[in-house]
C-alpha cells in the first residue's frame, strides 16, 4: 500500500485546505489531499471564519451497486462529514448502509480522483498526460471524432458504459449516433464483467424470458422458502445490504444450503456448507435431476400445463415439431428473453426484436394428444397431451421432450457427479430430496463464482431442468436466480427524452467480446465511460496491442485514476453521485421505491457531472437545443412519460417531500414472478429444449467442462492454480480500491491455503509472480484457510497499482465458448476459467 493512502495524526485549517483544492486544479491526480487529516479541519486553535450552515441532502449511492440504497448525507461548511442510511423507508430493513457506502466520506475526497481533462503526452500506457481546460479538452474531442466519422462512419465509435461513471440516459451514443456496447446481442455484445456474466450463464433469457440472471422472485422472498441452494451465492459479504432476508428466512427454518469450493463468509453463517471441486456445478444439478427423474420426485401436473416437456420432438432433426414448416434461422437466432429489458419483463411491455422467434401463436408446437393418439396443436383447449412416448407419423419417428430428457439423463448419476464434483454421492442424493420434497425451493446461483467458467451454459440449463420438474416457480418461496441484490423489485419504466431522428445509435456490428482478440478493424474510436477497459477485456495483452495499433482515439470518462486511464488520449473528470450543480441530478428506482439524486456538495476541483459532459458534447455536435436543459428537466421527463402505472400520479415534488424517495404504486412486496404461469417466451410456457443449440448437441444440457479449469487438464501439471477473481465485500468491481479506510482493513492480495504455501516456501505477506502462458502480474500472497487448495483469490477488478507488478489481467483466459454465441446474452468471459502458477517473486 503506497504512502497516500495512509492516515497521519494532524489537521487542516480551512483556508489551507481551500488553498490545497484550489492549487490541485492544475495538477493531473488528486494529490493534494493524501490523508484524512488534509481534509478534516482541526478543531483546535483556530479562528473560525464564516461557515456555511449544515446542510442535509439525499442520493442514491450509485448506478452500478445491486444494494440499492437511498442515503442520508450530511454536509458541513461545503464538505461531505456524514452518510447515513435514508430513514424514510416506511419498511425499515430496507434503510440499509455498508462499509463502501460510508466510506464514500473519504473516497469522494480521494487522492486519487482525477481532477482535471488531461491530454495524454506519452506513449499510450506510459500514464503521462498534462492538464488542459475543459475547452481544450472537448476542442481534441470534436476534432477527433466528427474526423474519424467523416472518414469511417458513426459506427467507427464505440461507447461503452460500466462502473460508478454512469449516465442517467446514456446521451453521449445518442449524440454521436454510435456504437454502443451493451449487455445484449448474440452479434454485438456480452454480458460479461467482473461484476457478473449474467443470463448466458443462467440461461433465465431462453426458459422464462427474464435475462440477465435477476431472480425470478424478489431478493426478500427467500423469507418464504423451505429449501435454499446457493451455488457460489456469498451474499453475506458481497451484497451485505440485502443479507437480511436470508437470515429472517434461517430464523422462520429455512435449510440455507451454501455449495462453494471455498469456506465463504455465507457458509460460514448458513445451514450447511456443502464443498464442491471448482466449475463443477452443473455436474451436480445433473446428478440431481436424475435422482429426481429416478424417484419419480416431478410435478407431472406442472410440467403438463405449463412446460415444454410434452412438446413432440422430431427424432432425426431434433427440432420441435410445429403446425407448419418453420424457419430454422428463427428458430435458432436470438432467444425469446433478449426481446425484453428487465424493468420491461417487470411491466409486461414488449419491445420486440427483428428476427425473433416465431411465436406459438404464429406455429404452433405439437404435443400428443391421447385421446385422439395423434399430434396436436399444444394450444388446443381439448387436447389431453401426454408427458411420455415414442410415436411415428408418416414415417417420421418422434419422442416428447421429457422422454428426450430421461435417455439424456442416463448416466449422469449421483456415483458419476461425485467423481466430478467431489461431494459424496449419499450427500447429492439427501440435496435432490431436499429440494423436490420439502419446497417450495429456491435455488440461488451466485454472481462471479460459478457464471465464470466456460461450462456455466451447462450449469444454467441443468438449473432450468430441476425448475422444470419440479414446479419450483411462480409462487412464493419457489424460484431461481441471483438472490442477492435489490436489482430484483419492482421497477418502472421510465419514459424517454425526445431527440430527433439523427440521435439514433448506429447498429451495432462489432462484437465487444472480440474487439481486443480479433485486433478488431472497424472501431477507430473507443469512449470509455467507467474502466471498461479493465472490466471487460481479458488477456490484457491483446487490448494493449488492439489499442495500440487499431484505436485512433480513445476517450476516458470516470471519477478516479483507475487503470484504463492511462491508455486514453483525453481523460475527463466525472463527479461522484454526492456531487451536483444543481439540485436534482437523477433518478432511478430500486426496492421498490424511486429515488432521486440530490446535491449534497458542488463538484470538486474541476470535475463535472455525467449529464454536464454530455451537453457540452451536444454543443460541439450541434445539438444543444434538442437536449434537456437541466437533469431536473430529464429527470420530470422521466416521470411524466413514463409508460407505467407504477408511476402515474407521483411528482417529483413528491419525491423531495419524502426524503428523496417514493413508494411505487401497486408494487406489492415481494414480487412475485410469474404467478399467472405465462413465460415472455416462443411458446408462452416454461421452455427446457433449445433448439439454437442443437448444433452442440445441447437442445438438452449435456455435461461439458470448462475450458482450463478442470481436473483432468495436462496443463494443470504446469499451472495447478485456479485463479479465482472474488467480490469482496468492500470493493465492487474496479471500486473502492482507492478508499483507504476500507484499505486500512482489507488488503490487494492473493489468498492462498496453507497446503499451497507451504509447498512452495511462502509466508504471507511475501512477494509473488502468479504467471501462465499469457503473462504475469505480481502481487503480496496471504495464507488463507477457506480457500480450496489449488485454488488462489484476489479481488476482482484490482488496479495495477495496487499490485507490485503488471496487470492481473494478464493472465486471465479470454476463451469464449463456441456454443454460448447462439445466446441472447452472447458468451461468457470466464475470467475464473483460468490457470496459473505461482512461486517467489525473483525466483
Amino acid at each position: 500500500m503506497s504512502d497516500s493512502t495512509k492516515t497521519e495524526g494532524k489537521g487542516l485549517t480551512r483556508r489551507a485546505f481551500l488553498g490545497s483544492a484550489a492549487a490541485a486544479g492544475s495538477l493531473a491526480l488528486a494529490g493534494c489531499m493524501s490523508s484524512k487529516d488534509e481534509w478534516l479541519a482541526s478543531t483546535e486553535g483556530e479562528e473560525p471564519e464564516e461557515l456555511q450552515p449544515e446542510h442535509v441532502g439525499y442520493t442514491f449511492h450509485q448506478f452500478m451497486c445491486g444494494g440499492g440504497c437511498s442515503l442520508k448525507c450530511t454536509a458541513r461548511d461545503g464538505r461531505l462529514c456524514l452518510i447515513e442510511p435514508n430513514d424514510a423507508f416506511e419498511d425499515k430493513t430496507l434503510s440499509t448502509v455498508c462499509a463502501r457506502g460510508i466510506s464514500e466520506i473519504q473516497h469522494v475526497y480521494s487522492t486519487e480522483r482525477l481532477q482535471t481533462p488531461l491530454k495524454r503526452v506519452g506513449e499510450r500506457g506510459s500514464g503521462e498526460f498534462v492538464a488542459i481546460s475543459w475547452d481544450e479538452a472537448f476542442d481534441i474531442i470534436e476534432e477527433k471524432i466528427k474526423g474519424i466519422q467523416e472518414k469511417y462512419g458513426k459506427q467507427a465509435v464505440m461507447t461503452m458504459t460500466t462502473g460508478e461513471c454512469k449516465s442517467q440516459y446514456n446521451l453521449i451514443s445518442k449524440i454521436l449516433g454510435c456504437q454502443t456496447a451493451g449487455h445484449m446481442g448474440n452479434d454485438t455484445g456480452a454480458a460479461n464483467s467482473y461484476d457478473v456474466s449474467h443470463g448466458c450463464t443462467f440461461f433465465l433469457d431462453t426458459y422464462c424470458g427474464i435475462g440477465h440472471g435477476f431472480p425470478t422472485n424478489e431478493y426478500n422472498d427467500v423469507v418464504n422458502a423451505k429449501t435454499l441452494i446457493g451455488l457460489g451465492s456469498n451474499v453475506f459479504e458481497s451484497a451485505v445490504c440485502a443479507s437480511i432476508p436470508f437470515f429472517e428466512a434461517m430464523e422462520k427454518g429455512t435449510d440455507f444450503i451454501v455449495v462453494d469450493p471455498h469456506f465463504s463468509t455465507t457458509a460460514g453463517k448458513a445451514s450447511e456448507w456443502v464443498r464442491i471441486n471448482p466449475a463443477t456445478d452443473g455436474a451436480l444439478l445433473l446428478a440431481m435431476t436424475t435422482e429426481v427423474l429416478d424417484n419419480g420426485w416431478y410435478d407431472e401436473e406442472f410440467m403438463l400445463a405449463h412446460t415444454s416437456f410434452p412438446f413432440l420432438v422430431e427424432v432425426e432433426t431434433g427440432n420441435l415439431a410445429r403446425e407448419h414448416e418453420f424457419n430454422p434461422a428463427r428458430s435458432r437466432g436470438i432467444p425469446a428473453g433478449m426481446l425484453i429489458f428487465q424493468s420491461m419483463i417487470n411491466m409486461g411491455i414488449l419491445e420486440p426484436m427483428d428476427g425473433a422467434p416465431e411465436q406459438g401463436s404464429e406455429n404452433a408446437y405439437l404435443v400428443w394428444d391421447e385421446a385422439a393418439q395423434a399430434p396436436v396443436s399444444y394450444l388446443s383447449a381439448d387436447a389431453k397431451p401426454v408427458l411420455e412416448g415414442e410415436f411415428e407419423v408418416d414415417g417420421k419417428k418422434y419422442a416428447t421432450v421429457f422422454t428426450l430428457l430421461k435417455k439424456r439423463q442416463a448416466g449422469y448419476t449421483a456415483e458419476w457427479a461425485e467423481g466430478v464434483t467431489g461431494i459424496a454421492a449419499a450427500k447429492i442424493k439427501e440435496l435432490a430430496d431436499k429440494y423436490a420434497n420439502n419446497g417450495p425451493s429456491i435455488l440461488s446461483i451466485g454472481w462471479g463464482g460459478p457464471d465464470k467458467y466456460n461450462n456455466a451454459d451447462v450449469l444454467g440449463h441443468a438449473g432450468a431442468i430441476l425448475v422444470g420438474l419440479t414446479g419450483n416457480i411462480g409462487k412464493p418461496g419457489a424460484g431461481i436466480g441471483n438472490y442477492s441484490g435489490t436489482m430484483s423489485s419492482w421497477r418502472p419504466v421510465f419514459g424517454s427524452w425526445p431527440l430527433p431522428e439523427e440521435c439514433a445509435t448506429s447498429p451495432d456490428t462489432s462484437n465487444l467480446i472480440d474487439l481486443s482478440q480479433t485486433n478488431n478493424d472497424e472501431i477507430k474510436a473507443y469512449i470509455a465511460l467507467g474502466d471498461s477497459l479493465q472490466q471487460y477485456f481479458p488477456d490484457r495483452h491483446t487490448l494493449e496491442k488492439w489499442l495500440t495499433e487499431k484505436v485512433e482515439f480513445l476517450l476516458y470518462v470516470d471519477i478516479y485514476h483507475m487503470s484504463g486511464a492511462d491508455w486514453a488520449d483525453v481523460v475527463l473528470p466525472a463527479c461522484t453521485k454526492f456531487e451536483c450543480d444543481e439540485e436534482i441530478g437523477g433518478i432511478v428506482s430500486s426496492k421498490n421505491h424511486l429515488q432521486i439524486r440530490q446535491k449534497i456538495i458542488d463538484p470538486l476541483f474541476e470535475s463535472k457531472t455525467d449529464f454536464w459532459i454530455e451537453r457540452e458534447l451536444g454543443k460541439r455536435f450541434g445539438l444543444e437545443d434538442v437536449l434537456p436543459k437541466t437533469a431536473e428537466e430529464l429527470v420530470r421527463c422521466m416521470l411524466d412519460t413514463a409508460a407505467t402505472p407504477r408511476v402515474a400520479g407521483i411528482t417529483l415534488e413528491d419525491i423531495v417531500a419524502n426524503q428523496g424517495i417514493y413508494r411505487l404504486n401497486e408494487a406489492p412486496s415481494p414480487r412475485i414472478g410469474f404467478e399467472d404461469q405465462v413465460y415472455f417466451t416462443p411458446s408462452g410456457r416454461y421452455e427446457v429444449y433449445y433448439e439454437q443449440k442443437l448444433d452442440f448437441d445441447q437442445a438438452l444440457p449435456q455435461y461439458a467442462t470448462p475450458n482450463e479449469a478442470y481436473l483432468d487438464n495436462p496443463d494443470r501439471e504446469r499451472f495447478p492454480i485456479i485463479l479465482y477473481n472474488s467480490r469482496p465485500s468492500d470493493r465492487l468491481d474496479g471500486q473502492f480500491f482507492s478508499a483507504s479506510w476500507i484499505n486500512e482493513h482489507e488488503m490487494s492480495v492473493l489468498d492462498l491455503n496453507g497446503v499451497d504455501m507451504r509447498s512452495r516456501g511462502l509466508q504471507s505477506g511475501d512477494v509473488v509472480e502468479v504467471f501462465n502462458d499469457r503473462g504475469s502480474f505480481q502481487c503480496i500472497v496471504n495464507e488463507n484457510e477457506a480457500i480450496m487448495p489449488g485454488c488462489g483469490r484476489i479481488p476482482q477488478g484490482v488496479w495495477s497499482k495496487y499490485l507490485e507488478d503488471g496487470e492481473l489481467n494478464y493472465v486471465t483466459n479470454p476463451y469464449t465458448e463456441p456454443r454460448m454465441r447462439c445466446q441472447g446474452d452472447g458468451p461468457v468471459l470466464a475470467y475464473n476459467d483460468t490457470i496459473v502458477e505461482i512461486k517467489k517473486a525473483g525466483e
